[in-house]
């Protein structure tokens, strides 16, 4: 959504917001409603994702810190070398298609460059934090007093953070350095605070970083900031099988518990 929104520091394409909320009022005429989802994936597509436009992609060294660890995606795999430049998106360098698909999106978010990006964000590196939260107000300001909205998810499956760094915030609760606690929650109280300035109404969903939940729960992210938030919570499991026939798909509460509630 953020690359669709605001393609250019500061300068927001009023085009998208336009077919986003077509897409809405078409879903409502369903009796569906909306979850405006910050959706990523592997933060950007310069780490072969998608979800942050790449000049709020804080690098370690625009950070001040002298990184001996390589070009994405190292240490984790082998640097990705076959690069182009994207004229739609400000001629932003980004790897191939074929480049890609030699690693899989665990290697692209361990890295350290990319989970610097993801640091970054969390804690406002070079105001990318700020960005962020002022694209929310922007969502805020257009969906606020949709009854048809169900409410604004903050980011889809966040990565920890740089681990790297500081290794005590990938161990799980009741480490009181989680991720969740030093990276997420200052992020998200900053982005709720946004939000709010536009609407008081809509609720806001928040997810635990990947990696760090326990029991399928973000323990440290229980405290909500007003009545009017909420929790995502994603059941994926790593191994899916392959999709039923659909004549022998079943209602998911026939399911046995611990049964695999995805597939591809």
């Amino acid at each position: 959504m953020w690359p669709g929104l605001e393609p250019l520091q500061g300068e927001y394409n009023h085009t998208y917001p336009d077919k986003y909320d077509e897409i809405v009022k078409k879903a409502a005429e369903y009796g569906i409603y909306t979850l405006i989802d910050g959706h990523q994936d592997a933060f950007n597509e310069y780490f072969c994702g998608e979800g942050v436009p790449d000049w709020a992609r804080v690098t370690p060294e625009e950070g001040g810190e002298h990184n001996l660890m390589g070009s994405w995606p190292l240490p984790v795999a082998d640097p990705t070398s076959d690069f182009y430049n994207e004229p739609k998106m400000n001629n932003y360098s980004f790897p191939t298609r074929d480049e890609c698909s030699h690693s899989h999106t665990a290697e692209f978010q361990a890295a350290k460059e990319s989970s610097y990006a993801y640091d970054a964000l969390y804690t406002n590196v070079n105001g990318a934090g700020d960005a962020w939260a002022d694209m929310w107000e922007v969502v805020a300001e257009r969906f606020q007093g949709r009854s048809e909205v169900l409410g604004y998810e903050l980011l889809n499956e966040p990565f920890m953070g740089d681990f790297y760094r500081d290794p005590l915030i990938a161990v799980p609760y009741p480490n009181p350095h989680n991720a969740d606690a030093k990276r997420l929650q200052p992020a998200y109280d900053r982005l709720h605070a946004s939000i709010r300035k536009q609407d008081n109404e809509t609720l806001v969903f928040f997810a635990g970083s990947l990696g760090t939940m326990r029991d399928r729960v973000s323990r440290l992210l229980q405290e909500a900031r007003s009545t009017q938030t909420g929790q995502c919570l994603h059941f994926i499991t790593m191994n899916r099988p392959r999709c039923p026939q659909p004549d022998k798909l079943r209602p998911r509460y026939a399911e046995p518990p611990g049964s695999t509630l995805e597939c591809s």
